[in-house]
């Protein structure tokens, strides 16, 4: 879904993504060719929780934005890194950490973090595959028809290992710990905790010059058509 989300949304009519697809071209000088997608972020903690005032007050560590998806709930935000995960959890610097589950099994996170609760705070595509504009250009049109159609199978294929994974995973941590999912009511609530936030990241961003409302608008319509229902759909205007 967050790969075939965000393909979509750059293949968009050029009216709608124009500004995306440019960004990308005219400021590294690459052209994208795949779009690859991690994890879906959930929540490990040291404690059992069912409801956000079970939250509230708590230490629950993240990085980068996703740190935003905890001040709206009341929830105190602590900036870490995988590095540092393990420890800061068992002694205590933190109760729980916004993660996929790869790490939490991988790096054994379920050993100071026992309760693993399925948010579904979605899976970023946050890597891609691009080629040099001018060494693409400089290719036989064969080759870059090729080069593409290829690239558009390795997306789907990565996609499809990455569900796969997920699964594999989880049930992993089925075996070693307790892992729930969330009460919809409760993520529907943890969601509109959120609203003032979006509206206003994308405005910081629009005020940098990023077509962050376009971007935006643009990926809530595509998760849609691909058959997705958000718990809360933001307006962003």
């Amino acid at each position: 879904m967050s790969s075939a989300t965000v393909s979509a949304a750059f293949k968009s009519p050029p009216d709608q993504a124009s500004q995306t697809s440019a960004h990308i071209s005219d400021e590294f000088d690459q052209k994208l060719i795949s779009l690859l997608p991690h994890g879906d972020y959930n929540l490990g903690s040291n404690f059992e929780w069912a409801t956000l005032d079970d939250l509230k007050g708590r230490r629950i560590a993240g990085a980068g934005l996703n740190l935003n998806w905890l001040e709206g709930a009341g929830i105190v935000p602590v900036s870490t890194s995988l590095a540092a995960a393990y420890t800061d959890m068992a002694t205590g610097v933190f109760d729980g950490f916004i993660m996929f589950p790869s790490p939490w099994f991988n790096q054994k996170l379920y050993e100071p973090g026992p309760f693993y609760t399925r948010v579904g705070f979605g899976a970023m595509t946050q890597h891609v595959l691009s080629v040099n504009s001018q060494t693409f250009e400089e290719l036989p049109p064969e080759v870059q028809t090729i080069l593409v159609e290829v690239a558009a199978d390795f997306q789907t294929h990565v996609a499809a290992i990455e569900a796969q994974e997920q699964t594999r995973l989880i049930g992993e941590l089925e075996a070693l710990i307790t892992v729930r999912d969330i009460d919809p009511a409760v993520r529907q609530a943890w969601a509109e905790s959120l609203q003032g936030w979006v509206q206003s990241n994308a405005n910081e961003l629009e005020a940098a010059g990023l077509p962050a409302k376009e971007v935006l608008n643009l990926t809530l319509d595509a998760a849609e058509r691909h058959g997705y229902d958000w718990p809360v759909r933001y307006v962003i205007e």
